[in-house]
């Protein structure tokens, strides 16, 4: 399902996100994707929510072993698979 503001909502409320698998779609978070700091995240990189901070930000612990939470508001899109 792709990741949309409405669609985040309803899933917060009626079905509980932590532990869902989610595939990133785009990424625009720019300290994220530097090499300096360890991140090696691309688009299509999948990973499993371990957190959920607000309705639009979330943590994940991804399968490349890093954990980066991804913003909805700073521009991040994702799916959940």
């Amino acid at each position: 399902m792709p990741h949309n503001r409405d669609n985040l909502y309803f899933n917060m409320h009626k079905q509980p996100l932590l532990g869902q698998r989610i595939r990133l779609s785009q990424f625009a978070t720019p300290y994220t994707i530097t090499p300096k700091n360890g991140v090696h995240l691309a688009k299509g990189s999948t990973g499993t929510i371990r957190q959920v901070y607000d309705s639009r930000t979330i943590g994940v612990q991804w399968d490349s072993g890093t954990e980066v939470m991804i913003a909805y508001d700073a521009g991040d899109r994702w799916e959940l698979i």
